[in-house]
């Protein structure tokens, strides 16, 4: 006869640890993904729409991810790279650009 013993308490333990370390990893891989992505929208996507492009490497440069999720910080942000384009918030408002 096969007698098999388990300790379910102990394998529950087991398993609530390895998720309680390795689910922040995940997420924040999934963040970082998630906000490298949208750039690559803005980039791609919304800038052309938006704008008669002349100089294709402006978005690039100007669009970075400034933060990076972590595991202990789960949260990314992608903002503008470049202070000296306080031209682009008149942009996104409207109006004219005076010399």
């Amino acid at each position: 006869m096969l007698q098999i013993d388990t300790d379910l308490d102990a394998c529950q333990r087991d398993l609530v640890d390895f998720f309680r370390e390795q689910i922040p990893f995940a997420l924040s891989r999934a963040i970082n993904s998630t906000a490298f992505a949208i750039r690559q929208e803005i980039v791609d996507v919304t800038w052309p729409n938006a704008f008669e492009v002349r100089n294709r490497a402006l978005p690039k440069i100007a669009f970075k991810v400034d933060e990076k999720a972590t595991k202990a910080k789960l949260t990314a942000n992608v903002g503008q790279a470049l202070d000296h384009l306080d031209w682009l918030e008149r942009q996104a408002d409207g109006g004219t650009k005076v010399p």
